[in-house]
């Protein structure tokens, strides 16, 4: 898990971490979202149910969004350069 350093503390991961190995993670989390397989899966039951829901609304509700069928999200997403300032 992430390279390694899975269950590491934040000190053990920054001492383990180049700044390119956490570009490449940002890039990655970019891309493909979270690195939490339950968020994950989350936030695909979520498309589905939005999916589902929008289908079967009426002209007058608004449309539904994911983010309505998910009880929590527990990853925010931030840009990369706020995750490198909070790296130093």
């Amino acid at each position: 898990m992430l390279n390694g350093i899975g269950g590491a503390t934040i000190a053990e991961a920054k001492e383990c971490l180049s700044t390119r190995e956490v570009s490449l993670w940002a890039a990655y989390r970019g891309r493909h979202g979270g690195l939490n397989p339950m968020a994950r899966a989350d936030w695909n039951t979520g498309v589905l149910a939005s999916l589902f829901a929008n289908s079967k609304r009426g002209k007058a509700t608004p449309p539904f969004k994911v983010t309505d069928f998910i009880r929590y999200q527990d990853e925010q997403p931030i840009s990369l350069d706020e995750a490198m300032a909070s790296w130093g």
